[in-house]
């Protein structure tokens, strides 16, 4: 009955409330993965006391199951007007447009850098990895939640950065 379905849904809801605010991933099998995606209240740097404090919840993440895809069925799409642009930025480029955007901030995150610089994610992911090999950016957060902050002597940082580890 339609109460059974909204009683289960209710549920539901409270269950995978409960196991995303522990930062968990939850799985419906044949629907989806969903999990918890954060950000900050304000910039958190190395020396931001209480840092715990700043974090909050932006949205909760959902990737489709191939199970539920596969019932989607065919794509009906039709052509936008003008078309879509897609220049490749050269190295230099890429430099240049990180320089200006680190004069007015403290850090990127990835899709900061993918909207910047009008890249796909993984176009974006393959220049990031380049940069942090080359030493241009370095990771500040986690493996999950990565925030990049210039190297040392590049995009205008001329100070050390270095990771505290506990």
């Amino acid at each position: 009955t339609e109460t059974d379905v909204t009683a289960v849904l209710d549920a539901l809801s409270h269950i995978m409330g409960q196991e995303l605010a522990e930062g968990r991933q939850v799985h419906l099998d044949g629907i989806g993965y969903f999990h918890p995606c954060l950000t900050t209240t304000e910039p958190v740097t190395v020396d931001t006391k209480r840092k715990v404090t700043k974090v909050k919840l932006k949205a909760i993440q959902f990737r489709a199951d191939q199970t539920l895809k596969n019932e989607f069925g065919v794509l009906k799409v039709k052509n936008l007007k003008g078309g879509l642009d897609f220049t490749q930025l050269t190295n230099e480029e890429i430099d240049l447009q990180l320089t200006k955007y680190f004069r007015t901030h403290p850090f990127m995150r990835r899709h900061d850098f993918q909207y910047l610089c009008g890249m796909a994610r993984s176009t974006a992911m393959r220049h990031i990895r380049r940069l942090r090999d080359e030493g241009k950016l370095k990771n500040m957060g986690g493996a999950m939640q990565p925030i990049y902050v210039p190297g040392s002597g590049y995009y205008g940082n001329n100070k050390e950065v270095s990771v505290k580890t506990e």
